[in-house]
């Protein structure tokens, strides 16, 4: 994430227009959010589990006895990705 900020300084320097100013910034909104850390690889029950996504565990896992299994459509993660996805599409379109 770092990178990604400290790569937006570096070429919004660059810009001669607000345009060229508001693209680059666009960017790195859609580059963020694509970036929020879900998913099994830093999700701190899978990593307990030592599950990779699919392979069964998930239905031994805490928060997903709480909350629903992450793959199913209506659970809390479920909820969060298809929210994820709305905002980039938002971004995209109306920044």
């Amino acid at each position: 994430m770092i990178r990604i900020v400290r790569n937006y300084k570096k070429e919004s320097v660059k810009s001669h227009t607000p345009e060229e100013l508001m693209s680059l910034k666009k960017n790195l909104l859609l580059q963020i959010v694509e970036n929020i850390p879900i998913g099994y690889a830093t999700c701190y029950y899978c990593l307990l589990l030592d599950g990779d996504e699919g392979d069964g565990s998930c239905y031994m896992c805490d928060y997903g006895q709480s909350h629903g299994i992450c793959g199913q459509p209506n659970s809390s993660y479920s909820q969060i990705i298809s929210i994820k996805r709305k905002l980039k599409t938002v971004i995209a379109e109306k920044y």
